[in-house]
C-alpha cells in the first residue's frame, strides 16, 4: 500500500471519491468568487501604490499574473474574525502578497528555473544579483504594509518567511543533492513542505486573524487551518508537477532511499530518455499520484472538521473559509485541466 511505503500513520479512507465544494453556492448569498470580486480590486489596487523606489516596476512586474490565493486568505480570516475595516485586512493581505512573491523570485534562483508565469523568471531577464535586491525589497515592503500594526503581527510575518527559507533550503538540498534522507517518507516529505510551502498560507491567516484583534487561542486555530490550506495546494501543486515528469521532492525523496549503484542507475535512465520520472519511482515501489490522491482527500475532509469547530468564526465567513482549500485545488489541477482528479 502507498501509505505504507510512505510510513504514513493509519488513517481511515474516504469511502466516496471527494467532490470539490463549489464556490457560487454558499447559503444563496455570499460566494468566494463575490469575495474575490469585491476583495481583488482593493489588493491590487493597495499592491500598486504600496510598491515604490527604482524597481517598482520590476516588482510589478513579479507580481503580475497570480492568483492572489494568499493575500485572499488573509482577508478572509480577517473578515471571518470579524474585522470591520477593510483598509486594515488589504494592508494585511498585500504583506502576506508580497512575502509570497518575494519567496517565488528566491526560489527560481535556486532551482535555476528559467520562467515564471509563462514568462523568463526574474533572475533570467535582470540577472541574479537585480532579482535577489528586488525579493529582498519586496519583504521590506511588506513590513512596512504592517509596520504600524502590533509587533506580534510582524513577528508573524517575519517567522512565516524565515520558516519558508528554510524549507525551501531544505527542499534544494533533497532534489539537488539527492542525499541520503534520514526519516520515513511521509514525515520528511510533509517537514518540507510545511515550511516551504504551507508556512506563508499560515502566515496569511494567522495574521489576518491578528489584524482583527483575534485572541492568541483563536489565531493559533486559524494558523493551523491554514497550514493545511497551504498543505492542500501543495499536495495539488506536486500532482500537477509530476504529470508534467517534473523532477521535484517527492520523487527524488523516493530516488534518494536507493542505494548508490540503483540511485545511478535509474537516475542514469531518465537522463537517457529510456524512463520517465514516473517509471522511476514505480521502480522504487512507490505510487507517487496514489498517494497524492489519498492525501488529499484525507486533508481537505480534516479542514473541513477544523473549519466546523470554530465557533468564533463570523458565520457569514465561515462557509468560504471552509471552501478556499477546496479553491486552492481547483486551480492548481485546472492547469492540466485535471479537475477530476479527485473524484
Amino acid at each position: 500500500m502507498v501509505a505504507a511505503a510512505f510510513d504514513r500513520p493509519a488513517a481511515t479512507k474516504p469511502k466516496r471519491s471527494r467532490k470539490l465544494p463549489s464556490p457560487r453556492r454558499v447559503g444563496g448569498t455570499l460566494t468566494l468568487e463575490g469575495f474575490d470580486q469585491k476583495y481583488l480590486p482593493m489588493i491590487e489596487t493597495a499592491l500598486e501604490k504600496q510598491v515604490s523606489g527604482d524597481n517598482r516596476d520590476t516588482i510589478l512586474k513579479s507580481l503580475a499574473g497570480g492568483k492572489r490565493l494568499r493575500a485572499l486568505l488573509a482577508m478572509l480570516t480577517y473578515k471571518g474574525c470579524n474585522g470591520d475595516d477593510d483598509a486594515k485586512g488589504v494592508k494585511t493581505a498585500v504583506a502576506a502578497e508580497l512575502s509570497h512573491v518575494a519567496s517565488l523570485v528566491k526560489d527560481d534562483i535556486l532551482d535555476k528555473d528559467p520562467t515564471r508565469r509563462g514568462n523568463p523568471a526574474l533572475w533570467v531577464e535582470k540577472g541574479p544579483v537585480e532579482a535577489m535586491r528586488t525579493a529582498d525589497t519586496m519583504i521590506i515592503t511588506a513590513i512596512e504594509s504592517v509596520f504600524e500594526f502590533p509587533k506580534n503581527i510582524i513577528g508573524t510575518l517575519l517567522g512565516g518567511w524565515k520558516t519558508s527559507w528554510q524549507g525551501e533550503s531544505q527542499d534544494y538540498s533533497i532534489v539537488k543533492g539527492l542525499q541520503q534522507v534520514n526519516g520515513p517518507f511521509y514525515d520528511m516529505y510533509m517537514k518540507v513542505i510545511k515550511r516551504k510551502t504551507a508556512s506563508l498560507f499560515a502566515t496569511a491567516a494567522k495574521m489576518g486573524a491578528q489584524t482583527a484583534d483575534a485572541t492568541e487561542e483563536d489565531a493559533r486555530k486559524i494558523y493551523t487551518y491554514g497550514e493545511d490550506a497551504g498543505i492542500v495546494y501543495q499536495l495539488a501543486d506536486d500532482v500537477v508537477d509530476f504529470k508534467r515528469g517534473k523532477f521535484e521532492l517527492l520523487p527524488a525523496l523516493a530516488l534518494a532511499q536507493l542505494d548508490q549503484t540503483l540511485k545511478e542507475q535509474f537516475l542514469g535512465a531518465i537522463s537517457q530518455g529510456k524512463m520517465n520520472i514516473g517509471e522511476a519511482v514505480l521502480g522504487t515501489g512507490i505510487n507517487i499520484e496514489q498517494f497524492l490522491k489519498a492525501e488529499l482527500r484525507a486533508r481537505l475532509k480534516r479542514v473541513d472538521t477544523q473549519v466546523g469547530q470554530m465557533d468564533f468564526l463570523n458565520e457569514k465567513y465561515k462557509p468560504l473559509i471552509a471552501q478556499f482549500p477546496g479553491k486552492a485545488v481547483r486551480s492548481m489541477l485546472a492547469e492540466l485541466k485535471m479537475e477530476s482528479f479527485l473524484e
